[in-house]
This record gives structure tokens, C-alpha cells and sequence, in this order.
């Protein structure tokens, strides 16, 4: 027998068999090296498909990021790994919110950790998306004439807005519907109008949820979309609406840590293995030692 049988069409009354002797979602693919220097605009890689290819992600292009994920599915590791990857650019500011104060924690002491705010207060956080559209702002009335984008430059970096569990940061705000709100209203404009001027949103939510997700106002902005396992069908089937349901349900019901459903611009909906990443300490050691070098000021 064959870990795995790929079946797809040849031409008309004909398919093509292919018989795998390795199931390519078995093994993570590795980090590629990325040298200091390398710009933001460099390809990101997500994983590899059930071909063995890398997936990747070019932040040049415009696109925002969704992962979601349970408790153990993967999605801080892979979460790690993007960010691991974009801490060599010195064209990029890593910004962001993070309630639990883990997945940022690194970059403190470095260029970014002005531009992020860690921490169950809410206030804070509704202040940091505020001053991240208001930059946003400016970069927009700063467009050149006849063009329609802001160029990117180390004046000008791409700004990559991570929102870590972003349920339980609506959640902080959830006693005061004005400040759920503002900050409702912050993550929409910044993934609405962000790309012409460098703004990038990667959200990171444990599910995704139609009603937190600003009912398709937000979420059509993500062109990119990651689901590793998690609890419900309805939650995949709100960021990959083609996937079959029996398929959905076995993602929830057989899903594997480090193996997502994937949906990305030009691609039918697919697998891929997320990369390997040993542990929290490798990618702490990792963005200390990247991060270490041009304590900049904010862009």
C-alpha cells in the first residue's frame, strides 16, 4: 500500500493516478535562510501544499492574512514563523495588538515595540489602531500625483498589523460598546485602505466568527486564508466557503496540529503543512538576534 493516492483530471474521459510513497503533509518544510536585508516584499512562506510546494505569501501584492486555529492547532507556531521571517526586513515595522502578551513579547527593546501594545487593557489598544490609522492617514495624503500607492521606503515601511486573538480583544472591550467599536472600526479601515500605502493586517483569531469579524466587511479583505483545526464547521466554512462540508467536518472532527485548509488569490482551496518551528525559545532567540541591530525611530 501508499500513504496517499492523488487523483485528478488528464483530459476528457481520462484522470491521472498518481500513487505517493510520502504523504508531503507529513514532513514540515524548514525556514528558508533569509539574510539581513531582505525586504518585506520577499515572499513569506505559509507551508508547503500536498504537491510538496511551498506556499507562500508577497506582502507586496496588497494582501492581508487570516489564521485561525484551537488551542494546540499550530497557529502560534505559525504564527512564529511568519514573523521570524519579516523580522529581517529593515523595510518593515511590526506592529500590532497582543492581549496575551506572548507572541510580541520578543521584539520589546527593538524598533517595533512602539508601534505595539501588549496587555489585557483596552484602552491601549484602541489607542495604538487609532495612532496606526492616523499614520495610515497621512500616508494616504502623502500619495504622489498620478500614481495610486505610496512607494515603499525605509522612510515609509510596510507596516504589518498583527492582531492576536482578536475575539479576546473585542472581548476586553465588550463592557463599553463605544470602545468595541473604535476598535472594530480601526481593524477595517486599516485592512480597507492600508494597501495602497504599505499597511498589512495579519489577524490571528482562534476561530473566525461572522458577527466579530465585521460580517464580511472585514473579513473580505483577507485574500490569504489559513484554518488549522478548529471546533466547529461553521467557523471554516466562513473562511472557505467552497470547501465541501464533509470535508469541513473532517478538518474539525480529524484535523491535524500544523495542517490547514488554505485559500489564496488564483488558487482552488488546498492543504498545506505549516513549517517547522522547534519551540517559543528558538523563536524568542530568533527575533532578539534579528532585532538586535538599528533601534530606529517610528517610521
Amino acid at each position: 500500500g501508499v500513504p496517499m493516492v492523488r487523483v485528478t483530471p488528464h483530459r476528457y474521459g481520462w484522470i491521472k493516478v498518481t500513487l505517493l510513497i510520502r504523504d508531503p503533509l507529513t514532513h514540515p518544510m524548514p525556514l528558508p535562510h533569509r539574510p539581513p536585508g531582505t525586504s518585506a516584499t520577499a515572499p513569506v512562506l505559509l507551508g508547503a501544499d500536498e504537491y510538496g510546494r511551498p506556499v507562500t505569501i508577497n506582502f507586496g501584492e496588497r494582501v492581508h492574512l487570516i489564521v485561525q486555529g484551537r488551542t494546540g492547532s499550530g497557529k502560534s507556531r505559525l504564527s512564529y514563523a511568519v514573523l521570524q521571517q519579516l523580522a529581517t526586513a529593515p523595510d518593515a515595522i511590526i506592529a500590532g495588538s497582543d492581549p496575551s502578551s506572548v507572541l510580541l513579547r520578543p521584539f520589546q527593546g527593538s524598533r517595533h515595540a512602539p508601534w505595539q501594545v501588549l496587555g489585557g487593557n483596552a484602552h491601549q489598544h484602541v489607542e495604538l489602531l487609532e495612532q496606526l490609522v492616523a499614520e495610515m492617514d497621512t500616508r494616504l495624503s502623502a500619495i504622489p500625483y498620478r500614481v495610486d500607492e505610496l512607494p515603499l521606503t525605509l522612510v515609509a515601511p510596510m507596516v504589518f498589523v498583527v492582531l492576536e486573538e482578536w475575539l479576546a480583544l473585542l472581548g476586553l472591550a465588550a463592557g463599553d460598546k463605544k470602545l468595541r467599536d473604535r476598535l472594530a472600526l480601526a481593524a477595517r479601515r486599516l485592512a480597507a485602505e492600508g494597501g495602497k500605502v504599505n499597511v498589512r493586517v495579519i489577524m490571528l483569531p482562534q476561530r473566525a466568527e461572522a458577527n466579530e469579524l465585521g460580517g464580511g466587511l472585514l473579513r473580505g479583505q483577507f485574500a490569504y486564508r489559513l484554518s488549522l483545526p478548529v471546533d466547529n464547521v461553521d467557523a471554516v466554512r466562513l473562511l472557505h466557503p467552497t470547501v465541501p462540508i464533509p470535508q469541513a467536518e473532517a478538518h474539525v472532527s480529524c484535523g491535524q496540529p500544523g495542517v490547514a485548509l488554505y485559500d489564496a488569490p488564483g488558487q482552488h482551496h488546498g492543504r498545506l503543512r505549516t513549517p517547522w518551528m522547534p519551540d517559543y525559545g528558538a523563536y524568542w532567540d530568533a527575533i532578539k538576534t534579528l532585532t538586535a541591530a538599528g533601534r530606529e525611530e517610528r517610521p
